[in-house]
């Protein structure tokens, strides 16, 4: 049978948010969800209750690279009342819940009771109350456990984030090279690298790897 993941998304203290900014959040996160369907990393993607989201991958091993991808995109927003913060803490999250497992049936119609989808939906607020903003659900306790640790911490790094620092990441979350991002964002290269140690990219890139071995040993 083939494995998928599910997505489950909503954005932090929403209703603490002006108008202005709920509507430019959830306008970045649409086109991320909309260029990720594009990729062919999501299959399917909708948005409800006004804050959340729901998305489908057949990736399994590279739902943790799409839920950075998301969480990403939403913290390098600058406010529109807070243009001075630029350089600062970031302002805006969303948390995530991922679940995993194996299904009959890829489409849609039916798999929207399955293991996968029954453990995001119902996992967002078992991770709001460990205090993680990405939570990953299987039907394998020794995973869950792995991933869960790791997690913790690094989610104690993303606090630490600067906008800058959380726009350079999404971009080498999409396969941008240092130079390519100078470039674009017409800074220096060694400044590309600085932010990146400072949000220690390495250790980030070497979970996500280890996600996705994870994930490919229990389900391929």
């Amino acid at each position: 049978m083939p494995a998928i993941a599910v997505l489950t998304t909503d954005v932090v203290d929403s209703t603490k948010l002006s108008s202005g900014d709920f509507d430019q959040l959830m306008e970045v996160l649409q086109a991320e969800l909309s260029d990720l369907q594009e990729e062919e990393l999501v299959r399917h993607y909708e948005l409800y209750r006004g804050d959340s989201a729901q998305l489908v991958t057949d990736y399994p091993a590279r739902a943790l690279e799409i839920a950075f991808r998301l969480k990403t995109a939403v913290r390098q927003i600058m406010p529109q009342d807070m243009v001075s913060r630029r350089g600062k803490s970031t302002v805006f999250d969303i948390r995530t819940a991922i679940g995993l497992g194996k299904v009959e049936s890829v489409e849609l119609n039916d798999i929207t009771n399955t293991p996968p989808f029954v453990r995001s939906g119902r996992c967002l607020d078992t991770i709001t109350e460990k205090g993680l903003g990405t939570g990953i659900f299987s039907d394998q306790e020794q995973l869950n456990a792995e991933l869960s640790t790791e997690l913790y911490l690094y989610e104690w790094i993303i606090e630490q984030w600067s906008l800058s620092a959380a726009r350079i990441v999404y971009k080498k979350l999409k396969g941008l090279k240092e130079r390519e991002i100078a470039e674009e964002f017409g800074i220096s290269q060694s400044a590309v690298n600085q932010h990146s140690q400072a949000t220690h990219w390495k250790g980030l890139r070497q979970m996500l790897e280890r996600y996705e071995n994870l994930i490919k040993w229990y389900y391929e």
